[in-house]
């Protein structure tokens, strides 16, 4: 290993443990940087070395179109999730269940599940359809969207809800608020450093074992969370309700992603982690 020299891992976790090939990295870096205090204190389990919680950063532009839409549009939910990177830890047949209860058969709305890489599970496709069973209010956009398109797809939606089962950071819910658009989210794991009831509508939950058919996730020795589909549902009637309690929330989180983890936040922590870190003179 290379003598005076500061390195720095930097790892993103979705449980509250982390797999033993992992822990056995960690005696190869001097510190390690992670986006969120649940990811930190996963890594603090197993090691002395210094944990520095460093959040990804997100742009903010705000809201680019009034709460509630265009008059006579649809109610507009987003899901956004990666079938590669855990169908059952994203959890979207919970999201269209609570969508489902949250509108019965109201015509005023709709859920778009934003999806990709539907080879690494095709068989999470199937549990989609089965779970939308028809419903034409509810489609399944299954394609890579690049940065322009996917600000956009998320900037024309009224409200984002992903009811994970975990999430390092949460990455999908900081940039729909960066655009000012509230989420409903379980209120659980790495997104709790940035949601609270002021600024999205935190959905309550339960803890279970963490099973994955895909295999990524799956430790039953740990435990992973359930979100309420019932709860959720009412946190999204409500949103529809009332387009002011959604303008309000939009800012909020607008102005919490700013702070929290906007690029110049970004930038900020940054400059202080490495120009204050201890001086290194061991080896590794």
């Amino acid at each position: 290993m290379v003598k005076a020299k500061r390195i720095i891992g930097y790892f993103a976790w979705e449980l509250p443990d982390l797999p033993a090939d992992w822990i056995a990295a960690l005696s190869h870096v001097h510190e390690i940087w992670v986006p969120s205090r649940f990811t930190a204190d996963a890594f603090r389990r197993h090691t002395d070395r210094p944990v520095r919680i460093v959040a990804h950063p997100v742009a903010a532009p705000g809201r680019t179109r009034p709460a509630g839409g265009q008059a006579g549009a649809p109610f507009t939910v987003l899901t956004p999730f990666n079938m590669a990177s855990g169908f059952t830890r994203k959890n979207p047949v919970a999201a269209v269940q609570a969508f489902k209860l949250a509108f019965g058969g109201v015509a005023g709305a709709r859920l778009i599940l934003k999806t990709h890489h539907v080879s690494a599970y095709p068989a999470g496709r199937g549990q989609l359809v089965e779970a939308i069973d028809g419903d034409p209010r509810v489609s399944i956009l299954d394609s890579t969207l690049d940065r322009t398109e996917l600000d956009a797809l998320i900037a024309g939606s009224d409200a984002v809800m992903l009811l994970h089962r975990s999430e390092g950071f949460g990455l999908p819910l900081a940039e729909a608020m960066g655009h000012g658009v509230p989420v409903v989210a379980t209120n659980w794991s790495g997104n709790t450093d940035f949601m609270d009831f002021e600024n999205s509508r935190p959905v309550s939950y339960w803890l279970v074992p963490a099973r994955d058919p895909q295999g990524s996730y799956h430790y039953a020795d740990q435990l992973w969370a359930e979100a309420s589909v019932e709860h959720a549902a009412r946190q999204l009637s409500l949103l529809a309700e009332s387009p002011d309690a959604c303008a309000r929330m939009g800012t909020a989180a607008t102005a919490t992603i700013r702070r929290f983890c906007s690029a110049e936040a970004y930038a900020g922590t940054l400059r202080t982690l490495l120009l204050t870190g201890a001086e290194v003179g061991a080896e590794v």
